[in-house]
């Protein structure tokens, strides 16, 4: 997958405050890599993530993916889009407290037509072991520990087999023996061919990452370092 962006500038308003988060900004992220995004607080990291994701609009700009140009103010146009090629997943993990770790990976499945019942049990059980968790599909978010709630937070993106994966600050709730098994699991996820796009204040992590990408606060300016590439 490629995601091309071009002169994006982006926008917040509150009340009588209007604060510019992007500007002009354009970048391109391609292939199965695992990108690492780094910048100063406010630069617009988790605004970019949630941009390429459909998750807001834009001022103005124009997003490409796979060459193809995307309606960001489209919102259902985006959220097809999310929904058939985009895995999220976020610091605080976001799973239902009151679900099970079953329920919670299987969401993704609920907009799936034609899905059968055992099919979609076979999915969420094959998503859950490959991440080590099928032991704890009954249990509740609340008995796990952070790293194992990052793991389902994980199984649950994964389930669709997503093109792409956003992943902001994953490993920032974590201690660093959790951080780096995470870590360790982006990667792989990389290898298996997704695009992998990754938030993260950790420089150790993203000196391990095929490519580091730094956002500067003014303008929104994105510069892209290649870090290390396997192989």
């Amino acid at each position: 997958m490629e995601i091309r962006l071009k002169n994006i500038c982006k926008t917040f308003k509150k009340g009588k405050n209007t604060t510019q988060v992007l500007e002009n900004f354009s970048a391109v992220f391609e292939g199965a890599k695992l990108y690492a995004i780094q910048g100063r607080s406010g630069c617009g990291k988790t605004t970019l993530l949630n941009i390429i994701g459909g998750l807001c609009g834009i001022d103005s700009g124009e997003y490409f993916v796979d060459n193809k140009k995307m309606e960001l103010n489209n919102m259902s146009a985006m959220l097809d889009f999310r929904r058939n090629h985009v895995g999220i997943i976020v610091q605080d993990f976001a799973l239902l407290a009151d679900r099970s770790v079953f329920a919670n990976v299987e969401l993704p499945l609920k907009h799936v037509k034609d899905l059968k019942r055992g099919e979609r049990q076979q999915m969420v059980m094959e998503s859950l072991a490959k991440l080590g968790m099928e032991g704890k599909a009954k249990a509740l978010p609340v008995e796990l520990s952070g790293g194992e709630k990052q793991r389902v937070a994980i199984a649950r993106a994964m389930i669709r087999k997503p093109e792409l994966l956003l992943a902001d600050e994953p490993t920032g709730s974590l201690d660093s023996y959790n951080a780096e098994s995470v870590f360790d699991i982006m990667k792989q996820i990389a290898k298996e061919g997704t695009l992998v796009l990754m938030v993260t204040h950790d420089r150790g992590l993203a000196g391990q990452c095929e490519e580091l990408f730094e956002m500067e606060k003014a303008g929104g300016i994105g510069i892209c370092t290649k870090v290390h590439r396997e192989g």
